[in-house]
């Protein structure tokens, strides 16, 4: 990348962080909106930890490992940097491990689809979100099937 081009990229990521985030895997390019779930935590066992200075930087760190789907981020006891666990699960995975934490914040990368009421799995399906193709799939409950889960199969 030229320096003027890098310059302006994380000029922007400071300023609107940490909702925009460059994600950069295997030669792409990509722009991804990290969602932040404040006050909580993903509890599972990190893949690795790191001490950063803000969430801009551990998104970094979580970009180049490629297991990492997600990561925490809280205060450290290291003066003041910030404890970054980068993990292997996002909240799709392991909705029964985001706890309320008192010390950290999750980031999770989002998907357009899942902002907001615009959820795609309907009756109860589980979306399986695919973050670097930008796509998803929908895990159905029995009883149901379809891209959406929207038709009973019984």
């Amino acid at each position: 990348m030229k320096p003027a081009l890098t310059f302006s990229l994380v000029f922007l990521a400071y300023w609107f962080e940490p909702t925009i985030q460059i994600l950069t895997r295997r030669r792409f390019l990509k722009e991804a909106k990290f969602v932040v779930d404040y006050l909580h935590q993903l509890s599972i066992i990190p893949l690795r930890i790191h001490n950063v200075s803000n969430s801009f930087h551990c998104a970094f760190k979580c970009i180049e490992l490629d297991e990492c789907l997600s990561f925490n981020l809280g205060t450290s006891p290291y003066g003041g940097s910030k404890e970054c666990q980068l993990l292997s699960f996002d909240k799709c995975d392991s909705t029964q491990h985001l706890k309320a934490s008192k010390n950290f914040d999750y980031y999770s990368a989002s998907l357009g689809v899942v902002q907001g009421n615009n959820k795609p799995c309907k009756n109860g399906g589980q979306i399986q979100p695919f973050y670097w193709t930008g796509t998803y799939k929908c895990a159905c409950p029995t009883g149901t099937q379809g891209m959406h889960c929207g038709k009973n199969n019984i």
